[in-house]
Formats: C-alpha cells, sequence, structure tokens
C-alpha cells in the first residue's frame, strides 16, 4: 500500500493485492480506508509526511515470501503474471485476513516527520472545537460522554 522513500503515498490494488481470491472490490475498499485513517493522522495532527520504514517493508517481504513458499500453490514453478522477478506478488493469507490485517494503520510501521519542531503543537492552545462555539454563545452539550447506554461519543 506504500513504499519506502515515497512519503504520503498510498497506492490501491498494487503488489500483494488480494488478486486471486474473493471480490478485489471489498478489498480495494479496505486499502482506501487504510489511506484515508493515514490521511487523517497527517492532516489531524500536523504531520509532514507518513513514509514505511526500510526495514518494515523488508521484513514484510520476507514474511510474504516465506507464507507463500509454505502455503501457497503459486510457489509452484509456472508462469502466471502474478509473479514478478520469481517473487510472487499476492497477499499472504486470505481476503478474510487481508480485510483484519488492514482495519487498523500500524503506525509505528512509518517513519513520522511533523511539520513544527514540536510534535505536540497540533494540540493548540488546549481547548476543544466544542469549548470555543460555547465561548461564542452557541449552545452545545459540554458533557457528550454523560450517556445512558453504552455508545460511543466524540468531541468536536
Amino acid at each position: 500500500m506504500s513504499t519506502p522513500n515515497f512519503p504520503n503515498f498510498f497506492f490501491i490494488g498494487g503488489p500483494t493485492g488480494n488478486w486471486a481470491q474473493g471480490s478485489v472490490l471489498i478489498t480495494h475498499e479496505a486499502q482506501v480506508e487504510y489511506a484515508l485513517q493515514c490521511a487523517a493522522k497527517i492532516s489531524n495532527e500536523n504531520l509532514h509526511s507518513l513514509t514505511p520504514k526500510q526495514s518494515v517493508t523488508t521484513q514484510w517481504r520476507r514474511h510474504v515470501d516465506t507464507w507463500h513458499d509454505g502455503h501457497s500453490v503459486w510457489a509452484e514453478s509456472c508462469e502466471s503474471w502474478m509473479k514478478y522477478n520469481n517473487r510472487i506478488q499476492l497477499w499472504s493469507g486470505s481476503m478474510l485476513h487481508m480485510l483484519k490485517t488492514l482495519k487498523t494503520p500500524r503506525f509505528e510501521d512509518y517513519e513520522i516527520k511533523y511539520l513544527d519542531e514540536n510534535m505536540w503543537s497540533y494540540l493548540g492552545d488546549g481547548r476543544t472545537a466544542l469549548e470555543l462555539k460555547r465561548e461564542q454563545g452557541q449552545d452545545v452539550d459540554m458533557a457528550p460522554f454523560m450517556r445512558i447506554r453504552d455508545e460511543s461519543w466524540s468531541l468536536e
């Protein structure tokens, strides 16, 4: 989905994608959601860039190769467009496995570069948008976390 030396670049349906089973539309949607979560982090935390670490990418490729050698018919001696330079370019597991893996980005796998010297500058003046609305005279719920049922809540 991303590659070292290309900050903030995410591709859909690239190498090690779900090309051999199930619907690619579902996995493409999961990849788009993954990229959008990364874009939200970049925007919300005032980041300059997210770039996958080379060491993580190397280990990922090693995992894919090892998995296919032990579990996949694609490791057999055959010609296929799913192989490039004799390396299998398919996901190392089931479609459900891919969906679960891509559900939440592992930001520890990325080099993070900030726009500001202080990585915490995105916290601003310590107030939320909700508090600013109240200061402007708008009627807002200052305790959205108080609820009758077990349901999610969020703050602006």
